[in-house]
This record gives C-alpha cells, structure tokens and sequence, in this order.
C-alpha cells in the first residue's frame, strides 16, 4: 500500500502562535476525494494553509506530498506547493490577458521552458475541464462557473499529487457548484489526485457522499460516509 498523501501525526496547528486545532491525526490516500467541514473560525483555513506551507506546524509531525512540514524553509516551500493544486473562492485570474495565456504564465513561472510541452498541457487541461473552446477568451467574458472551471485547470498544470479548494464553489449558485463537484470528483480520479474540499454548503455533503473531515472545538474528526 504506498504512503499516504497527507499524513499529520498529534499534529498542532498554530497561527499567531494560537493554537488553532491540537492532536490533529489525518490521513488522506492519493486519489481520494475529501470534504472539510466546520464552522467559521473552526481552523479550517488555517489547516489548509498548514498543508500548502503558509503556515508552519505548531507541533507534531506531517508529511505532504513527501515533504516533511517540519523541514520547510523558504526554498522548499515552492518546491511542495509545485506538487499541489490550490483553488479559492476568487478566481484570481489575470484579466488583461487570455486563457491560455493565464495558463501559460503558471507554467512559466513554474520553470517550464518548452513553449511546445507548455501548449501541448494548456490544451490538455482545458480539455479536462470541457473549456477548450475558450483559449482565446479574456477571463471577463466567461460566466462564474467557466472562471472557476480555467482555475481548477489551472491548478491541474503541474499533475498536482493534492488539489486543495478552499470554498471553491462558494460563489456558484447550485447547478453550477454541483457541475464543479462532478468535474473535482472525476478529476481525482482520472488523475489519481486526492481532493480536500474544504466547503460550508452542506447540500452538497448530502448529495455527493464522501468522507467527511470536520474541524470543532479545536480537534479534527473523520467521519465516514455520513449524512449531516
């Protein structure tokens, strides 16, 4: 059986030097898809950043895609956040350029030098999210879902070992939020990426059961295949 993708071991997730969520223990297999839940302030947030290296842990141990969170510095910290895909609630795009443009300054910044190898993974993502017909589209003139469909393509640049979404679908109303959860689940699978869906729309936790992770009191609880 190989390593887990995430594996927090008594972990302390710390802010501020507040401790935000103590004895944390989560394991989180490649290819598995995951709902975070919990209320505001519950360390939701704060877990995630621990996860992407823009915290660092409070005590314990963990690992994330291999990287051991106790040894980040400032040089490894890009090099794990290159094996992960992050998506937020705001798009974050570049509007004064196209999509694939968007994608391609990911791309190079991220230390791909071959503008053929770039193009060849620009049209492979937006295919992935049935968006290919946008290449040349200015992000301003997609609707809501298609901004958040080239964000999670372009979160899939690197074949991310972890895609994390942060209230992705916070802004969509419920056709558009469940197109967007089908796309995820379908993308972790074919990808063999694990998925943290970290979302306050507990609709979806019913209607597309997965394990669920909660954040309260300060502690984290794994529930499985539950209905809230």
């Amino acid at each position: 059986m190989s390593a887990p993708v995430v594996d927090l071991m008594n972990a302390t997730i710390s802010q501020a030097k507040n401790v935000v969520l103590s004895q944390v223990n989560l394991k989180v297999a490649a290819g598995e898809f995951t709902y975070l839940v919990g209320r505001t302030g519950s360390g939701k947030s704060s877990l995630l950043k621990t996860l992407y290296g823009d915290l660092p842990l409070g005590g314990g141990s963990g690992k994330v895609a291999g990287f051991d969170l106790k040894k980040l510095n400032r040089h490894r910290i890009p090099k794990l956040r290159r094996k992960l895909g992050i998506v937020f609630q705001d798009y974050n795009l570049l509007m004064d350029r196209s999509v694939s443009q968007n994608l391609d300054f990911v791309l190079r910044a991220t230390g791909h030098k071959d503008k053929n190898k770039r193009a060849t993974r620009i049209a492979e993502v937006l295919a992935a999210v049935d968006l290919t017909h946008k290449t040349n589209e200015p992000p301003h003139a997609l609707s809501g879902g298609e901004r958040q469909r080239i964000a999670f393509a372009r979160a899939l640049l690197n074949h991310p070992e972890i895609l994390i979404a942060d209230e992705a679908t916070g802004n969509l109303d419920p056709e558009t939020s469940d197109e967007i959860l089908l796309l995820m689940r379908q993308l972790a699978e074919q990808e063999n990426c694990a998925v943290i869906f970290a979302t306050h729309d507990y609709r979806i936790l019913e209607n597309f059961q997965a394990r669920i992770i909660r954040c309260h009191e300060g502690k984290v609880f794994n529930q499985e295949e539950m209905r809230l």
